[in-house]
């Protein structure tokens, strides 16, 4: 039985799909505040994640680290798409993250604890950032 979730967590239900058919299905927190997902380091290696590189993150409590990068199918409510995930160490939370939420079009539902599909991307066109007037010092020009 889980254990029911704390005041504006919300958790979900991932798949990661790696490398030759490889998946694994797995519980994150999801973390509005964070912008990649992060898995553990060693399931991202099952899974044939490619590093991709190093990313530089900044945690709640203000300090930098450094992690190790990589991208790999991420399927949560049906929508499934390549998304860069961190390879965690074993003190870092495995959460999902904003990047994450956007590419999949999903948002955060606070009072049910649950994430919900969108139906729409959002986005500004040249033409509406026409129509919002520029500021100067706090202050419509």
């Amino acid at each position: 039985m889980r254990t029911p979730p704390k005041m504006g967590e919300v958790y979900a239900e991932a798949t990661f799909h790696g490398r030759g058919g490889r998946t694994e299905r797995i519980r994150l927190l999801v973390d509005t505040g964070s912008t990649f997902t992060c898995i553990p380091a060693p399931l991202a290696r099952e899974l044939g994640v490619t590093p991709a590189g190093k990313v530089v993150l900044e945690l709640a409590n203000g300090r930098r680290v450094q992690r190790t990068v990589g991208d790999v199918d991420i399927e949560i409510l049906g929508r499934r798409m390549p998304r860069r995930i961190v390879f965690g160490r074993p003190a870092d939370a495995s959460l999902i993250g904003v990047d994450t939420l956007q590419g999949l079009l999903l948002d955060v539902e606070p009072a049910t604890h649950r994430l919900r599909g969108r139906r729409t991307a959002l986005a500004v066109t040249p033409r509406a950032l026409r129509l919002i007037p520029a500021t100067r010092k706090g202050r419509a020009s």
